[in-house]
């Protein structure tokens, strides 16, 4: 079995790009070569990355018919080149059935938005997240061949209520809260233990993050450095720090002290993954009620724009 990159390359946008031919002529050659007896076949999966450079986001995969290379058998033994083709042509048309292929960066960005404001009101699991974001995109797709200036005036509308969200420093998520709650009781035990947590895994943890910018390699390379780097850097300081630990500690409180690193690191990183929505609605609630006209308009544009679809 072997897996195969059709694109040639790895982008982030949410669009199929030019597939190669080199999968087909793989293919077909292997098979040319063995008298189209090898019954090769090739499966077709479509990855969704829900935000493809954040760790701890979710990914759906979708797999879709395997197409039988000796089914083009004879296109082949006619004209090995019109059969790369058409094979190539069908990996890309299933392909596209099994994913999000926007037609451009503006209409990804569209998307985007569209699918995180129903996701802040309405959480799905990533199978129905993606169903729901894939019949969204079907919509836009569909208002832009219909009505290109009804299509253009939901980008500006999306635009203007990006625009005012980021003048105020306020969040779609923070807007999707307004009648949520902040504070909890496990609040105040869950800040002790995260704010530990984070101390303890500040050089860890953020270094591989420092190292990607100061690199500044193209958003494509930023999870693989992020991900090399600290394959070789978490190690290093966690041995730093306990080898520190050992002068003041004995060696088995050391031991012990050390464990708890990795562990209140990954509830440092919930907390602050799960108390962000609540903090970014108590900001929204706050200024809300000091600008009570403006807010209302950005509520009445926001519910516009979740009607569409």
């Amino acid at each position: 079995m072997i897996y195969i990159a059709p694109e040639g390359g790895s982008y982030v946008e949410r669009r199929l790009r030019t597939i190669k031919t080199g999968t087909a002529r793989i293919a077909l050659g292997t098979e040319a070569n063995n008298d189209f007896r090898l019954g090769l076949h090739i499966y077709p999966v479509g990855l969704n990355y829900e935000h493809p450079t954040l760790g701890g986001t979710r990914l759906y995969m979708e797999a879709g018919t395997p197409l039988r290379v000796a089914d083009w058998q004879e296109a082949y033994a006619i004209d090995p080149v019109e059969a790369v083709r058409d094979l190539t042509a069908r990996i890309t048309t299933s392909l596209q059935a099994l994913m999000l292929d926007t037609a451009d960066e503006a209409q990804d960005h569209l998307l985007y938005r569209l699918e995180s404001m129903h996701q802040h009101d309405a959480p799905l699991p990533v199978d129905a997240h993606y169903r729901r974001t894939r019949q969204l995109l079907k919509g836009l797709k569909q208002l832009q061949a219909n009505d290109p200036v009804g299509y253009q005036q939901l980008a500006n509308e999306i635009s203007t209520y990006q625009s005012w969200l980021q003048t105020h420093q306020l969040t779609d998520a923070g807007v999707s809260r307004a009648n949520g709650r902040f504070f909890t009781w496990w609040l105040i035990p869950g800040a002790l233990v995260a704010a530990y947590g984070y101390i303890h895994n500040l050089l860890p943890f953020r270094t591989p993050v420092r190292l990607e910018k100061i690199l500044g390699l193209h958003i494509s390379y930023r999870s693989t450095t992020k991900i090399v780097s600290g394959l070789v850097l978490v190690p290093f300081f966690y041995w730093l720090q306990y080898r520190l630990a050992c002068i003041w500690l004995p060696t088995s409180t050391a031991m012990g002290y050390a464990l708890s690193w990795p562990i209140t690191g990954i509830i440092s990183w919930l907390f602050v993954r799960h108390t962000r929505p609540r903090y970014e609605g108590f900001k929204w609630r706050q200024w809300a009620a000091k600008h009570q006209a403006e807010a209302k308009e950005i509520v009445v544009l926001r519910e516009k724009l979740k009607s569409f679809g």
